[in-house]
Order: structure tokens, then C-alpha cells, then sequence
């Protein structure tokens, strides 16, 4: 399970959110769950009025295997508690999509939450990735899914360690023995909303361009049928520095 966020700027105003987690293209099923367009735009208005920098905390909770709706009511719990926001401020919205890996769960959630908690406070920011990523962890162990090898895996097993649960560190521990690697994302949560919303999907581009690489002979009929797919290669332009 891959858990991501993104701090809303209360300047980028609420269109953009709106129109791609109720009206997204290349959804075969948009559902909305929990919250309306509505309650969106009401958050960033508040926002706006108090000169908040940032508006909504958008989440997206992305499964590889199957999950039903109460264990994705469950992931909701657990990053409530730990960032301290009511469960019940959520606005939720279900799509379902064709992955680029056939195996995997054709549906993810899209949760945001005001940034101003209801004690008016804003909510924590601090290590987001680590306690995201160890939540993924907890609900894979929960839900007896494959336990993926996250990118901070050393950090969420020393946290489960230090608060006492050493058993569920140690499972972790077993499943990816290889701390020392290091996975890295194919794109960046921002670079994946922002192609979304101009109708491009990242990850199916990706799997469409190692097909590529296997089915094609050579590079140069790679490129060829790369610019079939509109997709083009530019040489990288390093900068250089003169010391004076």
C-alpha cells in the first residue's frame, strides 16, 4: 500500500482539487463517499478568511491488493489519530481505474481534511512520509497484504521499536531484510496530479515504455515508437559554474 499527501496552498483555490477527485478523467468510477464539492470550497474559504497558508491536507490511499471500503475506513482511523484531525471532517472519494499492473486493485481513495483542526491548530507536518509510510506498513500486517518495501523502512521500524511494538518491527524487518535499499519513486506525488489533470496517466506511460524496451530491437525504433505515442526525448542540459 502507497499512502500520499499534499499540503493544499489556500492561493491555488479549490477548481483544480475539485475537478480532478469528482470529476477526474480516465476513472472508469468516481463515488463519493463521505463530504461533497461543497464542504471542499467551504474549507478553502475558511482559509482564506483566516490568511491560512495552506488550505486542505489532500491524502490518497493507493492498495496493490484487493481492500474493501471499512479497511479503507480503518487507514482513515489510523492517520487521524496520528495527525490529529476528526474522521468525520473527511471528505472521501473512491476511484476506480485500469492499472498499468493488471494484478493490482483497480481502486484508491482520495480523503482531504482542513488543515485547521477543530481546536485551531494546524495540523502536525513533521516527518509526513515516515509516519504515512508506517501506517502503510501497520494496515499491510492488519490486513495479511504483502508487506511493500518503503522508501523510509529503516525509520518506521526504529519508531516501532522505540513505542514498544517491537513484534510488528520485527515482521517488517523479516519481509524486507535489504535495508539498505532505498527504493525510489517513479514521479512525485505533484507530478502525478499534475499530469492527471492534463488527462495522462504516469504510471500506464511507464509500463507502455518497458514494453518498449523489450519489444523493440533497437534504440532507434524505440524513439520511433515513442513519437507514435506523442512522446519525445530531449538531451539533458547541465548547468555550469564559472568561479570568478
Amino acid at each position: 500500500m502507497i499512502i500520499q499527501s499534499s499540503r493544499m496552498e489556500t492561493a491555488s483555490g479549490f477548481s483544480s482539487t475539485c475537478r480532478h477527485v469528482f470529476h477526474g478523467s480516465g476513472n472508469k468510477e468516481i463515488e463519493v463517499l463521505q463530504g461533497s464539492e461543497f464542504d471542499v470550497m467551504t474549507i478553502f474559504n475558511r482559509a482564506s478568511v483566516r490568511d491560512d497558508k495552506y488550505a486542505m491536507r489532500h491524502f490518497k490511499i493507493s492498495p496493490k491488493e484487493t481492500m474493501t471500503r471499512e479497511q479503507m475506513k480503518d487507514v482513515l482511523g489510523m492517520l487521524a489519530y496520528e495527525f490529529g484531525f476528526n474522521p468525520a471532517d473527511a471528505i472521501i472519494i473512491e476511484h476506480a481505474k485500469d492499472r498499468a499492473d493488471p494484478t493490482a486493485f483497480d481502486r484508491h481513495w482520495h480523503v482531504d481534511v482542513p488543515e485547521r483542526l477543530r481546536s485551531g491548530k494546524i495540523m502536525d507536518n513533521r516527518a509526513m512520509r515516515i509516519r504515512q509510510e508506517k501506517i502503510s506498513r501497520l494496515s499491510e500486517i492488519k490486513f495479511g497484504h504483502q508487506i511493500v518495501h518503503g522508501r523510509h523502512q529503516e525509520a518506521v521500524i526504529k519508531e516501532l521499536e522505540n513505542t514498544g511494538r517491537k513484534f510488528l518491527a520485527e515482521k517488517i524487518r523479516q519481509a524486507t531484510p535489504d535495508l539498505s535499499h532505498r527504493p525510489k519513486s517513479a514521479f512525485t506525488f505533484a507530478q502525478q496530479r499534475m499530469a492527471e489533470r492534463n488527462g495522462i496517466s504516469l504510471p500506464d506511460v511507464r509500463q507502455r515504455l518497458k514494453d518498449l524496451r523489450i519489444s523493440c530491437d533497437t534504440f532507434s525504433g524505440m524513439i520511433e515508437q515513442m513519437e507514435g505515442m506523442g512522446l519525445h526525448v530531449k538531451r539533458e542540459i547541465k548547468r555550469t559554474h564559472t568561479l570568478l
